[in-house]
C-alpha cells in the first residue's frame, strides 16, 4: 500500500528551542508515531518529537510535519484537496475518489471522503476569509466587478446582452 517496500519512518522535531512567549528553553514532552498518508509517498509513519515550555506549558510541534499533514489529521493537504475536487468540482461518488486515491498508494475507507470533504471546506473557509483584504483590494483597484446581468424579457424575442 506505499511506494516503499516497507513503510519509511521520518523524524519530525519541533524547530524551536526557546519559547516565544517567555524565552525559556524548552524540553521534550512527548514523541508521538503515526501513520500519514499522502498522494507523493503514500504511506509513511511519522515519528514526531513535541516540546513543552517548562514555564508556561506552551507546546510547540514540528512545522516541517504540519506543512505536509495538517494538526489532528492521518491525510496530507494533498489527499485533502484531492477528495475535495473530487467531492464538489468534478461530483464524484465517494467510492470512486476511493479507488482513484488507490491508484496513487493512498489506501482510505469510504467513510473518511463525507469527513474530509468537511475538513476540505473548513480550510478553505479559512483561506477565503485570510484572503478577503487582499481580494477586496484587487476588485477596488480595478474598478469593482459585475454582480449580477440580468437578460430577462417579457416577450418571446431573443435576449440581447
Amino acid at each position: 500500500m506505499t511506494w516503499f517496500d516497507i513503510r519509511p519512518t521520518f523524524d519530525f522535531v519541533a524547530e524551536d528551542e526557546f519559547c516565544l512567549r517567555d524565552r525559556s528553553h524548552l524540553n521534550v514532552l512527548k514523541t508521538d508515531s503515526r501513520v500519514k498518508k499522502t498522494m507523493k509517498i503514500g504511506a509513511f509513519k511519522a515519528h514526531e518529537t513535541i516540546k513543552v515550555c517548562p514555564k508556561c506549558g506552551t507546546q510547540y510541534r514540528s512545522r516541517e510535519l504540519s506543512g505536509i499533514v495538517p494538526p489532528s489529521c492521518n491525510v496530507g493537504y494533498d489527499v485533502l484537496v484531492y477528495v475535495g475536487q473530487g467531492l464538489f468540482v468534478k461530483h464524484l461518488a465517494d467510492q470512486t475518489i476511493v479507488e482513484q486515491l488507490a491508484v496513487k498508494n493512498v489506501d482510505i475507507s469510504p467513510s473518511e471522503i463525507p469527513y474530509l470533504g468537511k475538513k476540505f471546506i473548513a480550510y478553505l473557509t479559512i483561506a477565503h476569509r485570510r484572503s478577503a483584504p487582499r481580494i477586496k483590494g484587487q476588485m477596488a483597484s480595478k474598478g469593482g466587478y459585475i454582480l449580477h446581468l440580468d437578460a430577462t424579457y417579457e416577450d418571446k424575442s431573443p435576449l440581447l446582452m
